[in-house]
């Protein structure tokens, strides 16, 4: 079965457009974006170091979260 030049050069352009969608940065994934909450990981390290000086595990149920953009406060 010969398959048709159109119908080879429209698989190509698909693929190629495939390919280069896979090739865009992922910045929206690496930087915070402004009102969305993450993990403090700051703090996150902060007790797990002080915790482990003192042989205690941590096991965190809901690890505390900031506000991208905020500046921690406090204890």
């Amino acid at each position: 079965m010969k398959t048709s030049r159109p119908m080879l050069i429209c698989l190509l352009v698909a693929a190629t457009a495939l390919l280069a969608g896979c090739a865009t940065p992922q910045t929206a994934h690496t930087e915070p974006q402004p009102g969305r909450y993450y993990v403090d990981g700051a703090y996150v390290q902060a007790v797990e170091r002080a915790a482990r000086t003192r042989g205690v595990t941590v096991h965190w149920i809901n690890a505390p979260e900031s506000k991208a953009g905020d500046q921690r406060t406090g204890n």
